[in-house]
Order: C-alpha cells, then structure tokens, then sequence
C-alpha cells in the first residue's frame, strides 16, 4: 500500500526545518498527503513547586508565570507555522497546519493513528521540557511506523539504500511490511540477520524475506553477523555505514521494554546512537 497520509512532528529545535524537509520529499514522491503538527505543552510541574509552600500565599505569581509561558509558547508556535509556510519544498504538496496541547508523546499518538507513516525526530537528551516528545512512546502506541530522524546531520531523501534488520520476530515483519512502500524503489537493499551462529542458521537466515521481497520486485540480498545482544545495535550501525545505507528499517522492542533497558537493547542504542534515519514498528 502506498503512503497517502504522512504526518510530521514540528517544533522549535534546530532540526526541525530539516525533518520537515525530509518529509516533504517524501510527500512528493508519494503524492501524498502532508500534516505538520506543533505540539504546545502544558507548564512543567516544577514551576509550581514553589507554590507549593504552605508559607506561600502570592498566588497572583503563580497565574503571572502561567501567563508568561502561555505567550511564550504560542509564539513559539506562531514562529514554527510561519517557517512551515514558507518553506519552498512545500511547494505544490498538499499540506496541512495543526496543532495540538497535551504533555509528552499524547498528542502524537493520537494523530499518528491516522497516518501511513509519521516522522519524528530523535529526542534531545539535553532538553529538560518542551517538544520533547520520546519517539519510541509513538511507536509502541501508536499501532502505525514512525521514520526517526536523527537530531544531527542532513537527510534529503531516504530509501535509496537500505538496511533491513531482520530476526524473524513479529515486530521485525511488521517493520518490514510498513517499509514496502519505501523499499520499491531502492537502489539496493540489504536484509541483515544479527544473532549467535545458532540462531543465524536456523532462525534467522534471510533468504525467505528476500524471496518474498523479490515477489514485490524488490531486489536484496541476504547477510548475516555475528553479535550478542547487547551488541546488535553497533553492529546495525557498523553495517549500515558500511553498506552506505540512508535508511535503517528494524522492529522496536524485540524483547520487553524492562528487558531492553536493563540489558541496553538495539531499540535503545539505535535511538540514543542513530547516524541515519531509522524506520521502526512494533
């Protein structure tokens, strides 16, 4: 099924104008259509932690700051839907402003349940509030794929060359079946088994998927390597380097999210370390 409705996430970061381009391209590509959703969170609850003083009683400060981060943020807002509308790639898509007030992944969620496909960016550990919104919460939630992009480097296009991490788990097929309509017109693509030799050989080979993507007259070829767990995720990015590939397709979150977290898992490393764009399901 081809991609018809794309939505991407907007906001005030530096990289903002660049996913917003990347998702242009791939409106165009796609003739489809484009919605870009600003995000307006609410007042972080720390600001109120001084109000919180049984001492306190100049409750008149507390609406001043409200006040304060409401202007604040709407015209964050108003400067992201200007940038939206006169940026040149738009030209000629049919696109779509929209906004949105809620804490955290929420609002994403919500809209990304409509879509083909949403593109997000990687979240910037170095930003305590706003816009912040942890591209794996939309995936895990959202029952759609997200195309992560990373917070540093230039990405105009995806799916020329691409890096398929496969280990014949559900959310490695779903992510593989959400990627079709990127991977028809790729250059060259890669389908990667990572795992112990054990499993690789009799789990994990990926001569089916090439098959059944040849069926889709999508031309790959099958590799494997060797890697323990909590190494997969630098191997993906050793061989997607390697390979040149523009775009990394995997399932998210393979094994339970406590799993992954206590064990460091490729879900985790890929969204903390991602030199290309990562397209993920679950």
């Amino acid at each position: 099924m081809p991609l018809k409705d794309i939505l991407v996430h907007v906001d005030d970061r530096a990289a903002s104008p660049g996913r917003l381009r990347l998702a242009c391209e791939l409106a165009r590509r796609h003739a489809a259509h484009l919605a870009a959703l600003y995000c307006i969170e609410p007042l972080p609850m720390v600001a109120y932690s001084a109000f919180g003083d049984p001492a306190y009683t100049d409750f008149s400060a507390a609406e001043e700051i409200k006040q304060r981060y409401r202007a604040a943020a709407l015209a964050a807002m108003g400067r992201a839907e200007a940038a939206f509308r006169a940026e040149p790639d738009c030209a000629g898509i049919d696109t779509e402003w929209r906004v949105s007030e809620g804490a955290g992944a929420a609002p994403i969620i919500e809209q990304a349940r409509c879509a083909d496909l949403t593109v997000l960016g990687q979240i910037d550990p170095g930003r305590a509030f706003g816009s912040n919104a942890p591209p794996e919460e939309v995936v895990l939630a959202s029952g759609r794929p997200a195309l992560i992009v990373p917070a540093v480097g230039r990405f105009e296009r995806v799916g020329r060359r691409v890096l398929v991490a496969w280990n014949a788990r559900r959310e490695a097929a779903r992510a593989l079946g959400d990627a079709l309509p990127l991977l028809v017109d790729a250059q060259a693509v890669t389908v990667l088994s990572v795992g112990s030799s054990a499993t690789i050989d009799n789990e994990h080979r990926g001569a089916d998927v090439t098959r059944h993507l040849a069926r889709h007259g999508i031309t790959a070829t099958a590799a494997a390597a060797i890697a323990k767990d909590a190494d997969v995720g630098d191997v993906l990015l050793s061989r997607a380097a390697d390979h040149g590939a523009d775009l990394i397709v995997m399932g998210a979150y393979g094994h339970s999210r406590t799993r992954e977290w206590l064990l460091g898992g490729a879900t985790r490393h890929l969204l903390r370390h991602m030199t290309v764009p990562v397209l993920m399901a679950h």
